[in-house]
């Protein structure tokens, strides 16, 4: 990508993780930028917008309008998630945070 090299020239630390989703190739790259010292690191994540949705991931669609609700219910199984939930925090995520 342009700008990774543009950042690159700038002497910056330019990581790239190859999969938003591999927690990690995440976990990796922020062990690398807490090593790096007197340069500024830049990471680059790649992923897939409307990830799991199995007939709008990578289109426009995910992005510019919603799902509805048929295309929802198949994603939440995508996940392993209750079809029927209306708002669903899944187990980890706030003790994640903490």
């Amino acid at each position: 990508m342009m700008f990774a090299a543009r950042f690159m020239g700038y002497h910056w630390n330019v990581l790239r993780v190859g999969d938003a989703n591999d927690l990690g190739l995440i976990a990796n790259a922020l062990a690398v930028f807490r090593a790096t010292k007197g340069r500024p690191t830049l990471i680059i994540l790649d992923s897939h917008i409307g990830y799991g949705s199995p007939h709008k991931v990578d289109t426009s669609a995910a992005h510019g309008e919603p799902l509805g609700a048929e295309e929802v219910k198949l994603t939440k199984r995508a996940y392993g998630w209750p079809e029927d939930a209306q708002f669903l925090v899944p187990d980890g995520c706030v003790s994640a945070l903490q």
